[in-house]
């Protein structure tokens, strides 16, 4: 029978093609599906006769010869009892032609002399018993005219094609997607309504039903080249069908080399059928799988991700999340926003303005989610964090106290290390961000990871974070010092990490440059001359560099006792290096500024005291010969430099 159904839906769908050259049909196609309807009864003095009445050519016999073929407007008026073929080609009992001869009890029982009333029908909500005197006004039959849904007269209002469609399919056993309606030749639509369509008719309204089988996806077939099957099958209404590729498909994009994700977004309306199985919320496993799929595409490139967040997919995301309440889904979900947030600042100010960054929030302060899912969320929500143009401040303060309960409660090293560099990202930047920071109490944590972190992995967030506290007001500053932050900087000096050395001198030259207090303070810890120290025996440029900065903002002050501290410490030492040939004019430019700093503070003191500028010699001696050198060259440096050399040569050679 299935062969049958998918030859007359072969018939229907080239006589609908506006391709179709004519309306004429294989004759021994049509011979195949009436043999396998009935071949007892289609015998071949049958398929004769009723080639005889059909084909506009007439032969001998029902073998095809070149272009031998038959009328398929005469087929089809013949299927529904239009045209008139004798007595030969219709049934004695019923008098309707034998392709629509049906084999039901009903039939069966009524010609024997039983009574009409045999058995109960259900057809969408009517559960009554249906006798052979209620006037029947609607009939769906198979292509072997069995009737398989029937409705009377008082039950078609405001019934459509899709209720009928949906009654059909659980008959049958098979999904809405294989069902098809045809009324005539005309394939009948899923908005229409019985009762206009019977009122056309002026008679007892019957349609075919054909059914189609979906193409199935095969195992052995290597799965991208049956990305058309699959996106069929996620099309489809069978949940089973919508499991099984969004499966596929998932499988396809989670292997680590080469993801085919350029060839799954290229699939015309893919990303669309995907968005819409996200909101089945009725279907929780397909939304996982689903959301994995979308997950595992924007892990790709900023182009790949824009194929999903272009579909409107940021409010979609965030309104399921809100809403789920699988565990599974929502960790899915919060993958995939934070894959969309760390793409782009674009992308992430589009989450944010879905509302994720409270969606993402609720899953952070929920005490039943395990440790995977606080990881997940807690990373989604260092991402929402990240980037410039900078998050507002709209949109971080939720995510302040949050973030100080985890830094705070939390042990785990992934999730104390996302938190930190959501700390830093939200701090960085402006007083009013810092200050948002040191007004959520998170200054004295923050510190304590400083003194005995987990792991380095947790100390480079936490160190970018307090630097950008230490980047603040005096106040800030102040407070970090109250909490013992020196303390931590005498072991990180000395850390093995280049990165963690480095961060540590920015971290202590952003204190350095709040002031003459600040200095002193430093000075008084004794960490100023370990700070000298270590760049002096720093063997890294970059780090060291770092430390010049420490130097140069400890000079800006012109405190004669702190410039006298520093040349003490051995500072010029360092100062010297970077007056080299071959630095950056930046670094130069910072070790001149230095120089002059230091001379013009001894200018000041040698005019109140009457004498001589006490660090002229010292400068003379450690730095003079190259800032002689940097005066002479010439083309070879840029004229910022060469001019502040100029300038302190008269000065040294006073």
């Amino acid at each position: 029978m299935l062969q049958v159904h998918q030859d007359i839906y072969e018939l229907f769908r080239v006589y609908l093609s506006p391709e179709a050259p004519s309306d004429k049909v294989s004759w021994s196609k049509v011979c195949r599906v009436l043999q396998e309807l009935d071949s007892s009864i289609y015998t071949e003095s049958a398929l004769l006769e009723i080639r005889s009445r059909l084909s506009v050519f007439p032969v001998a016999d029902h073998a095809e010869t070149p272009n031998d073929s038959v009328s398929l407007q005469s087929l089809i008026k013949w299927i529904y009892g239009y045209g008139n073929l004798g007595d030969a080609s219709v049934s004695a009992a019923t008098g309707r032609p034998l392709l629509l001869r049906s084999k039901s009890k009903l039939n069966e029982d009524a010609s024997n002399g039983h009574p009409g009333l045999v058995k109960r029908q259900k057809s969408l909500d009517v559960d009554r018993a249906v006798s052979s005197d209620d006037q029947v006004i609607f009939r769906v039959r198979t292509a072997a005219g069995e009737v398989v849904f029937s409705l009377m007269e008082q039950d078609l209002p405001g019934i459509t094609i899709a209720q009928v469609r949906t009654e059909v399919s659980k008959t049958v056993g098979k999904i809405m997607d294989e069902i098809k309606l045809f009324l005539e030749v005309r394939e009948l639509q899923d908005d229409e309504i019985l009762t206009e369509l019977s009122a056309e008719q002026q008679q007892p309204l019957e349609v075919l039903l054909i059914t189609q089988i979906l193409a199935q996806f095969d195992d052995a077939q290597p799965a991208l080249e049956q990305l058309d099957i699959l996106k069929g099958m996620l099309a489809s209404s069978s949940h089973e069908y919508q499991m099984t590729a969004a499966r596929q498909i998932r499988k396809m994009l989670s292997v680590e080399i080469n993801p085919p994700i350029d060839e799954v977004i290229a699939v015309p309306n893919l990303i669309d059928r995907l968005l819409e199985l996200c909101k089945q919320m009725e279907t929780e496993q397909i939304q996982f799988e689903v959301f994995w799929v979308l997950t595992n595409i924007c892990s790709g490139t900023a182009q790949h991700t824009a194929a999903v967040v272009d579909k409107g997919a940021p409010p979609i995301f965030v309104d399921v999340l809100k809403e789920t309440g699988n565990r599974e889904v929502k960790d899915q979900i919060t993958w995939a926003l934070g894959n969309i947030a760390g793409d782009s600042p674009g992308f992430r100010d589009q989450c944010l303005d879905a509302g994720a960054m409270v969606a993402v929030l609720d899953v952070v302060t929920d005490e039943s989610s395990s440790l995977a899912t606080l990881r997940n969320a807690t990373w989604v929500l260092s991402n929402l964090c990240r980037g410039r143009p900078r998050i507002s401040v709209e949109h971080f303060s939720p995510a302040l106290e949050p973030l100080k309960t985890l830094i705070e409660s939390q042990q785990d090293e992934d999730i104390l290390c996302d938190a930190a560099w959501a700390i830093g990202y939200i701090c960085d930047g402006p007083d009013n961000r810092v200050d948002a920071v040191v007004k959520a109490g998170m200054c004295r944590r923050l510190v304590e990871l400083l003194q005995d972190p987990p792991s380095t992995r947790v100390l480079t967030p936490v160190l970018r974070a307090v630097g950008n506290v230490a980047s603040g007001t005096a106040e800030h500053t102040q407070l970090l010092m109250d909490f013992s932050l020196f303390k931590a900087c005498h072991q990180l000096l000395a850390h093995e990490k280049l990165s963690v050395r480095k961060e540590t001198y920015w971290m202590i030259s952003n204190i350095l440059a709040d002031g003459k207090d600040s200095v002193q303070k430093v000075i008084e810890d004794g960490l100023l001359e370990l700070v000298v120290r270590a760049c002096n025996e720093e063997q890294d440029f970059h780090v060291k560099s770092e430390g010049l900065w420490c130097i140069s903002n400890s000079c800006d002050c012109m405190d004669p006792e702190q410039i006298q501290h520093l040349l003490q410490c051995g500072c010029m030492e360092s100062v010297a290096f970077f007056l080299a040939p071959g630095a950056s004019e930046k670094v130069q430019m910072k070790a001149l500024d230095c120089v002059s700093n230091i001379l013009e503070t001894g200018e000041q003191i040698a005019k109140n005291d009457g004498k001589t500028n006490p660090f002229l010699s010292s400068i003379k001696e450690t730095v003079g010969s190259r800032i002689q050198y940097l005066a002479d060259s010439g083309d070879e440096l840029t004229d910022d430099v060469e001019g502040k050399a100029m300038e302190l040569m008269q000065q040294l050679e006073v």
